[in-house]
C-alpha cells in the first residue's frame, strides 16, 4: 500500500539524518575562533599573554608607569635598540605574516590550515545551531507547514455499470483514486505561564477530486438503477443501453483546534514533552455524481449526492521528544477525540424523462472518533526558525460519505426509492509535511 511504503520512506530519511549529524560531529574539530589563539612573547618587553588566551584591547607596563596604549590590531613593533631582523622588518615572523585575527603570527586562519578541508567548511553551515544545547525546551510561537495527503480508500466498492446485460462490470469506484493532493497547516502559540500556552491550529485547503468513463459505441452499457439491464430487461430509457456513464467524486477537508499544553521536562534533559487538551471542528463535505447518455433512446440522468459532517468535540493528547544532538529532534504527537457528528445528506436527480428534479434530503447526529499522529523531526537553523518535517497520519469514523449514500433505487417507478443517510463509514489519510516554527 502507498502509505506503507511512504512510512518507511520517512523512517529511512530520520535516520539518514542522524546518521549524517555524528558523523558532521565525528570529523569537526575545534575551530579557532578570532582571538582565542595565544601569544607567544616574540622579543624583550612584549607583553604576556592574556590568561585565557585573549589579547587585550589595552596593556601597559605597571613597573614602568607606562599610559595605557589602545590594541589596534596593528603588528606590534620592537622596542627602542631592538634591531628588526629578518622578515620582522616587512611585518612578518619565520615566514608567515602577522595576523590580525587573532593578534599573533602563524594562527590558523591566516596561513590557510584548512583551506583544504572544503567538505568541512560546508558542514560547518549546515550544521544545527545549537544553543542552550539538549536542554532548551520545545517552543514556537508561529508555524507554516505545506502538507500532502492522501485517503487510503474511497468508499464502499461499488459497481454502477456493465457491458452487456448483466455484463463484465466497467466502471466502478474502485476506479477512482483520492492521490496527493496539497494544503496547509498554521499554528500560532501565546504563552500563559512557565512551560504552558495556549495554541490555535488551522489544517485545510485539501480537495480531492477523481472521475472514471465508459464509452460503448454499440450502446451497451447497463446501469446500476436497473440492475445491469436484468430488472426490467434491457433497463430504462435515461440510463441503459447508454452509448457514455460517468462518475466524479470530490471532497475537502478542513480542521480548526483550539488547544491548552502544558510542558515538561525529564530528569534526562534528552528527554521532554508535553500533555494537551482542547477542542477540535472538523468538517468533510463531499460530493458524488453518475452521469448517463443514452442518445439511442433518447435519454440521460444527472444524479448528484452531496455529503457534509460537521464534527465539533473534545481531544486530549500530548507530544513526545528526543534530542539527538543539539538543535536536532525527534518526536511524536498523538491527538484523540471524541466529537458529535451533525451528517447531512442532499441528493437531487435530474433526468430526460423527468418534468422536475427530484430532490432528497436527511440528517442525523451521531458519536464519532478521530485520531491525529505525527512523526516528525526539527532541525534548529538560527535562534528564531526551526525547519520541521512530518509524517501524519489522520482519522475519522462514524461519517457520511457521498459514494456511500448514492441511493441505487430508481426514481422513475413509485415506490422503488427509499430516501436514507448513511453515516457508519470511514476515512483515512497520510502524507508528509514540511515547513518552518518561528520563536521571537
Amino acid at each position: 500500500m502507498r502509505i506503507q511504503r511512504s512510512w518507511v520512506l520517512c523512517v529511512l530519511t530520520i535516520m539518514v539524518l542522524v546518521i549524517a549529524v555524528h558523523r558532521a560531529h565525528a570529523q569537526s574539530y575545534p575551530y579557532p575562533y578570532p582571538g582565542n589563539a595565544p601569544m607567544v612573547a616574540s622579543y624583550p618587553g612584549m607583553p604576556a599573554p592574556a590568561p585565557n588566551g585573549y589579547q587585550p584591547t589595552a596593556y601597559y607596563d605597571p613597573t614602568q608607569g607606562a599610559a595605557p596604549q589602545q590594541f589596534t590590531g596593528t603588528a606590534p613593533m620592537p622596542m627602542q635598540g631592538a634591531p628588526m631582523q629578518g622578515a620582522m622588518a616587512n611585518g612578518e615572523m619565520m615566514g608567515q605574516p602577522w595576523c590580525p585575527a587573532c593578534g599573533g603570527y602563524g594562527c590558523e586562519q591566516c596561513t590557510g590550515a584548512y583551506d583544504d578541508d572544503f567538505d568541512f567548511r560546508i558542514l560547518h553551515w549546515l550544521l544545527p545551531y545549537g544553543a542552550g544545547g539538549c536542554a532548551a525546551q520545545r517552543w514556537y510561537d508561529f508555524s507554516a507547514e505545506w502538507v500532502t495527503l492522501q485517503r487510503d480508500e474511497i468508499g464502499e466498492p461499488t459497481i454502477f455499470a456493465t457491458e452487456g446485460v448483466g455484463g463484465t462490470p466497467v466502471l466502478g469506484t474502485e476506479q477512482l483514486n483520492f492521490s496527493d493532493r496539497s494544503g496547509a497547516r498554521i499554528s500560532a502559540a501565546i504563552q500563559l505561564g512557565a512551560g504552558n500556552n495556549i495554541e490555535a491550529t488551522w489544517l485545510g485547503g485539501f480537495n480531492w477530486a477523481s472521475q472514471a468513463e465508459a464509452r460503448s459505441e454499440d450502446h451497451q452499457l447497463y446501469s446500476i438503477m436497473s440492475n445491469y439491464g436484468s430488472g426490467p430487461f434491457l433497463g430504462y430509457t435515461d440510463t441503459d443501453r447508454a452509448h457514455v456513464q460517468r462518475i466524479e467524486y470530490s471532497s475537502e477537508l478542513n480542521s480548526v483546534e483550539l488547544n491548552f499544553r502544558q510542558r515538561w521536562m525529564g530528569p534526562n534533559v534528552r528527554v521532554q514533552g508535553s500533555w494537551l487538551a482542547g477542542v477540535r471542528f472538523i468538517e468533510l463535505a463531499e460530493d458524488f455524481r453518475y452521469l448517463t447518455f443514452a442518445p439511442i433512446n433518447p435519454g440521460e440522468m444527472n444524479y448528484l449526492v452531496g455529503t457534509i459532517n460537521s464534527m465539533t468535540g473534545a481531544q486530549i493528547g500530548g507530544d513526545l521528544w528526543v534530542c539527538i544532538v543539539p538543535g536536532v529532534h525527534v518526536g511524536t504527537e498523538l491527538k484523540l477525540g471524541i466529537y458529535g457528528n451533525h451528517a447531512m445528506q442532499r441528493t437531487v436527480i435530474n433526468a430526460y424523462s423527468f418534468v422536475e428534479p427530484l430532490v432528497e434530503r436527511e440528517r442525523e447526529d451521531a458519536v464519532a472518533f478521530q485520531g491525529d499522529f505525527n512523526v516528525s523531526l526539527l532541525w534548529r537553523i538560527t535562534q528564531n526558525w526551526t525547519f520541521k518535517t512530518s509524517y501524519m497520519f489522520l482519522w475519522a469514523d462514524q461519517v457520511a460519505l457521498a459514494s456511500d449514500n448514492f441511493n441505487a433505487g430508481a426514481p422513475f417507478v413509485g415506490g422503488q426509492r427509499v430516501s436514507f443517510i448513511d453515516n457508519s463509514s470511514d476515512v483515512f489519510y497520510g502524507g508528509f509535511t514540511a515547513g518552518l516554527e518561528y520563536m521571537w
